[in-house]
């Protein structure tokens, strides 16, 4: 589809949800380019909607509406993409680093070294941690808990049982978690379930290097002592480099009123889409359509009011 514009030529590039006035715009970066290049496209889809109503002899409505129906789903699809709510809640909370492990492998101790200061209380009794102790801490420039968590074993225990569950529960809502294991002694079941259950979140460390080593089977293990400190800082280094790549991109919604409102727009753009689907006008569509637009430019700040929308349909008229 083919518009004069002012005596130039505009091509929209519907069919593959890109438009000359978006790639512009989205170079821009950051949220706003990408916002208002996803704006500018829907508005290119209402303009299509616009002219398939005024021209009916010149613009073809079957055509139009497979158009305008890729175009709101490559919108959509976008603006999922760029919804990062883990991302925005480490922004609003910090990241979370939990330490896991048997009782006695160093967990408290290690807690204590990247700390920097004695915080959880250390002993050679099993079980000392009954309770998931959490601290504030900053590793790379970005904002963490650190906690440290009872010691995983079968027990009779009541309130150690209460406390090996709350570990569970913390290791499962982690961001990174540090299976800190007795490198100076074989390998228990209750290491190997760890072992077995470790994710892409997971950093195995061999903590108590400063003894003879015991396991030497563990691929991509960090070799540490919490008691002397060596491997500490390669073990702060590796954290650091995970919770920078946890870090959004700069063109993701993050801000929780941003995510809202592009939440809206898909709501919207689903809409247009289950109606072009269900055989409705394209008229119909365009209210949706609307609806997505007015969302997009909550976040932006922009005027979406119809008298706006009036202003860019009156810039297009067909072209031959």
């Amino acid at each position: 589809i083919i518009f004069d514009v002012g005596h130039q030529s505009y091509t929209h590039k519907l069919l593959t949800g890109r438009g000359d006035a978006f790639d512009t715009l989205r170079a821009e970066g950051g949220v706003s380019g990408f916002v208002r290049g996803a704006a500018e496209e829907i508005k290119a889809l209402l303009s299509l909607i616009e002219a398939c109503t005024d021209f009916p002899d010149e613009v073809d409505e079957p055509d139009a509406a497979q158009q305008v129906r890729a175009g709101a789903i490559h919108v959509k699809k976008s603006l999922e993409a760029r919804i990062d709510e883990r991302g925005a809640r480490l922004i609003r909370e910090g990241a979370s680093i939990v330490l896991a492990g048997r009782p006695n492998v160093g967990k408290s101790s290690l807690m204590n070294a990247l700390l920097r200061q004695e915080r959880a209380i250390v002993t050679s009794v099993p079980g000392t941690t009954r309770d998931v102790l959490t601290e504030r801490i900053s590793i790379g420039g970005v904002r963490a808990e650190l906690s440290d968590t009872a010691g995983q074993r079968e027990t009779d225990d009541p309130v150690e049982r209460i406390g090996v569950s709350r570990a569970e529960n913390a290791m499962e809502r982690a961001d990174i978690v540090l299976i800190v294991l007795d490198g100076s002694g074989e390998i228990t079941p209750q290491d190997r379930a760890l072992l077995d259950k470790a994710d892409a979140r997971a950093i195995v460390c061999l903590n108590k290097c400063d003894l003879p080593d015991a396991i030497c089977d563990i691929p991509d293990a960090l070799r540490l002592s919490a008691l002397t400190g060596a491997g500490v800082d390669a073990l702060t280094e590796a954290i650091a480099h995970r919770l920078s790549a946890a870090r959004p991109a700069d063109d993701c919604l993050t801000e929780q009123r941003h995510i809202a409102l592009a939440r809206a727009a898909c709501a919207a753009l689903e809409r247009a889409i289950c109606a072009l689907d269900g055989g409705f006008e394209l008229d119909v569509t365009a209210i949706d359509l609307m609806a997505a637009l007015k969302a997009l430019c909550e976040i932006t700040g922009e005027d979406a009011s119809e008298e706006v929308i009036d202003r860019v349909f009156s810039n297009f008229c067909v072209g031959k």
